[in-house]
């Protein structure tokens, strides 16, 4: 009570002097809002707020809207994504009519490259060969010059994958097995997504086809930021030769083949992160001379 009682005296009888001026306000407000001791460093600054009613007022009424304005700014960062900035950037250049195209080809983007690009040739180099919609050559045209953002958004759409639990559809085609990996709905059982952690992920493990059922693994193990290295493992019981089995993997448009080794794995390597939880494997099992079923033992009844 007595220090109000001495601060409302001080303010009524000692001369408050000369306001601050806008620029020193904000000075002192920029200060605080850096985390710095205003009281120490405008010592003589925050006494004359402590004489002089309006300078104070000012002060607050400065302090409170860069708080807020600071905070705004940072809720606005985090919620902004660098799928996000690379988007405006290109609805910028291309406008609004674009916009319908800039989306269905930022989507796409992380599906095509297993490294982001560091030139334009690069960049040229990694969509050789791809089929994209006429829609979307003004939209690519414009990705290609801002390699910088696209490099942020390729990286950060392979750290979202990296681990995730994934879910298998599995059917025949005239090819053989085909596995379809999709996003799991929830976290998936260890059988589809292991909780291996670091570089190396165990994708999924599976059993396909009746009545003996062949094993289907698939590894991933990263290289790079956005880039990994698969491995496909496809064995059976009763399997003389693990190896010469042609698997094929598609994603984002494009195919890829490799022939299993002796051990029965396939590899594949460099394969964008962003692909995994969307490939689509095909097991040629048909090629495989194994009569249907178990050669029947001896003694066993029919």
């Amino acid at each position: 009570m007595n220090d109000q009682l001495d601060d409302l005296r001080r303010m009524l009888t000692e001369p408050a002097g000369p306001h601050l001026d806008d620029e020193k306000l904000a000075e002192m407000v920029t200060a605080e809002l850096s985390g710095e001791d205003v009281d120490v460093l405008y010592a003589t600054e925050m006494a004359h707020l402590g004489r002089c009613p309006n300078c104070a007022a000012a002060y607050e009424e400065l302090a409170s809207l860069s708080f807020t304005a600071v905070a705004g700014m940072a809720a606005a960062a985090y919620a902004m994504t660098p799928q996000q900035v690379l988007v405006d950037l290109l609805q910028a250049e291309l406008g609004e009519p674009a916009a319908a195209a800039v989306s269905e080809t930022v989507a796409a983007l992380p599906l095509l490259f297993a490294q982001p690009p560091a030139t334009p040739e690069a960049f040229d180099v990694a969509l050789a060969g791809v089929s994209l919609p006429p829609t979307q050559s003004a939209v690519v045209a414009a990705a290609r010059r801002y390699l910088a953002a696209l490099a942020v958004y390729l990286a950060s759409s392979a750290a979202a994958v990296w681990g995730r639990a994934v879910d298998v559809q599995t059917a025949v085609s005239p090819q053989g097995h085909q596995l379809q990996l999709q996003p799991a709905p929830g976290t998936a059982v260890p059988v589809l997504s292991s909780a291996e952690t670091g570089d190396a992920w165990h994708l999924l493990s599976r059993r396909v086809g009746q009545p003996v059922a062949w094993h289907v693994s698939v590894r991933a193990a990263r290289l790079s930021a956005t880039g990994c290295a698969l491995m496909v493992h496809v064995d059976r019981p009763g399997l003389a030769n693990a190896g010469d089995r042609q698997v094929t993997i598609a994603y984002g448009g494009r195919e890829e083949t490799a022939v299993t080794d002796a051990n029965g794995t396939a590899a594949f390597p460099l394969v964008p992160i962003a692909a995994l939880p969307t490939l689509q494997v095909t097991i040629d099992t048909f090629s495989d001379t194994l009569p249907d079923t178990l050669p029947e033992q001896p003694g066993q009844q029919r």
